[in-house]
């Protein structure tokens, strides 16, 4: 398999361009629709490559935590429970990410919880 190179960048569509993302810039990536967004900025635009492909190319400050999300753990504000208990992050934007029960054990390593 090919190795992937990590990347300070993310290419982006926009209309009919294409914007090269600086990943500082991204909150978080989700899978909706069979179609991957990413959110930086206030903005949402489309890539092509699936999460699971671009989750191996980001770097280790994206990790994912559900099956339709790879958050950008500097833009989490903090990390709060649901009614039911399950883990939501919570970003600088106000966005609120729920962590997969598949993912919690991971995520709560790399956040040293």
């Amino acid at each position: 398999m090919e190795q992937l190179v990590p990347t300070r960048f993310l290419t982006v569509r926009q209309e009919e361009d294409w914007k090269p993302l600086r990943l500082s810039t991204i909150t978080h990536l989700e899978s909706l629709h069979k179609k991957t967004w990413v959110y930086a900025d206030g903005e949402a635009y489309s890539v092509s490559q699936p999460l699971k492909e671009l989750q191996q190319r980001l770097p280790e400050d994206f990790v994912r935590i559900h099956r339709s999300f790879i958050v950008n753990l500097v833009a989490v504000e903090r990390i709060t429970r649901d009614l039911a208990s399950n883990l939501i992050m919570v970003l600088e934007d106000g966005s609120e990410l729920p962590v997969g029960q598949s993912y919690l054990a991971d995520v709560k390593r790399i956040l040293g919880m």
